[in-house]
């Protein structure tokens, strides 16, 4: 699925100019945003095959779960430690049997 940059630029710009969320969660959101759309371009604009990882992508679990969750993501447990995000816009899919 091609991510609709138009409309991840509106997430971008609510968190910005939210009131409801401090400096610094406004910071880790964008930031971790930010890196989710440099790998989806560099994935041909796909979502699919990205992944976000914690430790190693973020410092902060909540943040890039709060992230994952605006983003209908999954958040799993890595058998190594950690946690990985994945399966992009899962409430935007159809599944057919």
């Amino acid at each position: 699925m091609k991510l609709n940059k138009r409309e991840f630029a509106r997430y971008q710009e609510y968190w910005k100019n939210s009131k409801f969320l401090a400096e610094r969660e406004k910071e880790e959101l964008i930031s971790i945003s930010n890196l989710f759309l440099k790998r989806v371009e560099e994935n041909g604009d796909e979502v699919e095959e990205v992944v976000l990882l914690f430790p190693e992508d973020t410092s902060n679990l909540n943040a890039l779960r709060r992230f994952a969750e605006t983003m209908s993501a999954m958040v799993t447990v890595r058998t190594e430690g950690g946690a990985k995000v994945h399966g992009w816009f899962l409430n935007d899919k159809i599944q057919v049997e």
